[in-house]
């Protein structure tokens, strides 16, 4: 009868990998200048020799040379059994086999991480069942444990030198001069906007930001709608409107109609009464809803997410036929950090992680990840409101890790704030009747004469220049366009 008894899970190793490599070392000192970077005494499976890697580690610290006449005396002091040890190492590699040391990194590092891969399952299947933690904490504690993995790998990676590196842009120049394209990133589908940022570069971090109110998520849709028509699949998150409310905005967009339209089938009218819209209209909202399925974009609604879950996903995409163009997060206040951090409570910390892992993600899929964030409200106290650098909310960070940051500021907002209930500028403390009609007639032409403008200031574009890009903000069908393109233009 056949064992039906589990197999014992198999413990990876590579004995004669992780010998060859230590004798390799103890053979010629300078072994270690090639490979000592790339491998820790704890990625040994033999305790014997991660000790004698902790003591050619700790010389070549300490003194800068890992020679024998260093680290004997050291190995000695471990015991009879690390003396036997070495001697057998340097009867059997007696001359370094430099040719293999890469080989034998790799083969040493493969084994630890598979190790390390058992070791996380096992806490993570203990973790699922303490009765004082989460799934959530049990989840977020496994994703954070293979990333340092992840990460721990990518270090076999070669460093690049400056002549490739030299190449490789040359190459792209030369293919962007021979095809006429000034670009060099995804095109966005706002013109201003695309010269101004030379398009949206793979593998940086793209900040908008902007106060509640400005339409800060519309340009994310904006973009990201666009983006996806014209370079391909993309994946927004949006931690504040379902799926369904975001493409009932790009209904709107496209149709010029409200945005409350589209989502209820229903207007009302001066006296305040509700009717059902045409059956034309309501044949177009079907016919646009029908023309997002030829938009490649992905939405993830759930609330609270983590960078983790995020970059799950992501790289799900990635790996598919469509692949993946871009990322879309609104927003970044809305994000959850690593469950240790969100403990803490202090904002600052948990905005700083976020930023960090999206800049990092960004980084990994190279792919431009646009991140939506909030202004705060520093620039509502000053004359000329027009957000800055200093006003982006909670986190210098933010800052730091964006390849560019695009300030939202719309005039006819700041005025609106200066507007009563009625419709008409709030009256100041003593002023008189005339003085009061002169600034509301002056405040309402002003009003008239910015309706529908927006600027999108560019405040900080790494490698690029800054400045302001005008833009036509819909605020019906909550949607922006180019100036350039016309108020009644398509949508997308």
């Amino acid at each position: 009868m056949a064992n039906l008894e589990p197999m014992a899970p198999i413990v990876p190793s590579n004995a004669y990998a992780e010998r060859a490599l230590v004798g390799s070392v103890m053979a010629n000192a300078k072994a270690f200048d090639e490979i000592g970077s790339r491998i820790s005494a704890d990625m040994f499976a033999e305790e014997g020799l991660r000790a004698i890697w902790g003591v050619i580690s700790q010389a070549h610290r300490k003194s800068g040379s890992c020679g024998m006449e260093v680290i004997a005396p050291s190995i000695a002091a471990l015991g009879p059994d690390y003396t036997q040890m070495m001697a057998g190492l340097i009867a059997q590699y007696p001359v370094c086999e430099w040719a293999m040391l890469g080989t034998y990194c790799a083969a040493v590092r493969e084994s630890h991480a598979r190790r390390e891969i058992q070791r996380i399952a096992k806490e993570a299947e203990w973790n699922s069942g303490r009765a004082d933690g989460t799934a959530e904490d049990a989840l977020q504690q496994l994703v954070a444990s293979a990333e340092r993995i992840a990460d721990g790998m990518d270090a076999d990676r070669p460093a690049v030198s400056a002549g490739d590196a030299a190449m490789k842009l040359v190459q792209e120049t030369e293919a962007n001069w021979n095809a006429g394209n000034y670009m060099s990133g995804l095109r966005c589908g706002l013109e201003g906007l695309d010269i101004k940022l030379r398009g949206f570069r793979p593998g940086g971090m793209y900040v908008v930001a902007a106060r509640p109110g400005a339409g800060k998520s519309a340009l994310g849709l904006t973009l990201a709608t666009r983006m996806a028509k014209q370079e391909g699949r993309g994946l927004v998150w949006s931690g504040e409107m379902k799926a369904e409310e975001l493409m009932a905005r790009a209904i709107a967009a496209k149709l010029h109609i409200p945005f409350d339209e589209v989502i209820t089938g229903m207007w009302r009218d001066h006296t305040g009464c509700y009717h059902r819209i045409s059956s034309e209209k309501m044949d177009r909202v079907v016919r646009a809803s029908l023309d997002l399925r030829d938009v490649p974009m992905e939405i993830d609604d759930r609330e609270g997410i983590t960078v983790a879950q995020l970059a799950a996903r992501a790289r799900r995409m990635k790996r598919q036929a469509a692949g993946l163009k871009f990322i879309v997060a609104d927003y970044i206040g809305l994000m959850s950090a690593s469950a240790s951090v969100q403990r803490s409570g202090r904002r600052v910390e948990i905005v700083t992680e976020i930023s960090g892992d999206l800049a990092k993600l960004a980084r990994e899929l190279d792919v431009p990840i646009i991140v939506l964030t909030q202004l705060n409200r520093e620039n509502e106290k000053r004359d000329d409101r027009r957000p800055t650098l200093s006003d982006i909310r909670e986190s210098g960070a933010i800052e730091q890790d964006a390849r560019c940051v695009i300030g939202i500021y719309r005039e006819e907002m700041s005025i609106r704030l200066k507007m009563g209930a009625d419709g008409r500028p709030v009256r100041n403390a003593n002023e008189t009747d005339a003085a009061y009609m002169k600034r509301a007639n002056e405040l309402t032409a002003l009003l008239e004469d910015v309706r529908g403008q927006a600027e999108l200031i560019v405040l900080k574009n790494r490698g690029g220049t800054t400045g302001i890009v005008p833009a036509l903000y819909d605020g019906p069908g909550t949607w922006f366009r180019d100036a350039s393109e016309g108020e009644r233009s398509a949508a997308w």
